[in-house]
């Protein structure tokens, strides 16, 4: 399996197992950017001819309620995935304005989708497939800003990633 040199690997539940577990240990924000950008811990590798179903619990907060949380993936060569996701706003308890409506990545078509932000700490859960080709790699949560604005997007530590080998 490829490794992410980057990750701690703490609570990982076996090199080349069926299951992968990893866990945010830093926040991380973006500050006026809408250019997706690799998250430094929600990644997991895939190899050659693989199936694997991923749930990531994201945590995260922004100041305000215009620049929107905007979530990607990246995949090896020739890689299909979908994923979806929906969100709650965690200090009332009720759901933001939207979900993340079953985004489909192919070769060459970068999908992303987009979920409100508040002005608390929110939650999204995502729900993914990715059905590998012949080029092993890694699956790369990415995120940014759907609108710039000149104040920090935290994902927060704690965030955490569980992924399932199919077959």
């Amino acid at each position: 399996m490829v490794q992410h040199s980057d990750i701690d690997h703490t609570g990982i539940l076996g090199t080349g197992s069926s299951s992968y577990f990893v866990r945010k240990t830093a926040s991380e924000a973006v500050n006026n950017s809408t250019a997706l950008q690799d998250d430094n811990h929600l990644i997991f590798p895939i190899a050659a001819s693989e199936v694997w179903v991923a749930e990531y619990h994201i945590f995260y907060g922004g100041g305000n309620t215009t620049h929107d949380l905007k979530i990607g993936f990246t995949a090896p060569s020739g890689a299909t995935m979908i994923y979806g996701g929906i969100g709650a706003d965690a200090a009332r308890g009720a759901s933001v304005e939207g979900s993340i409506r079953n985004q489909v990545l192919t070769a060459g078509n970068p999908a992303y989708g987009s979920i409100a932000t508040g002005s608390g700490d929110l939650f999204l859960l995502l729900s993914l497939q990715v059905e590998n080709s012949t080029t092993p790699g890694n699956v790369t949560l990415q995120w940014a800003m759907n609108s710039a604005q000149v104040m920090d997007l935290t994902l927060r530590e704690g965030c955490w990633l569980a992924a399932h080998r199919v077959t």
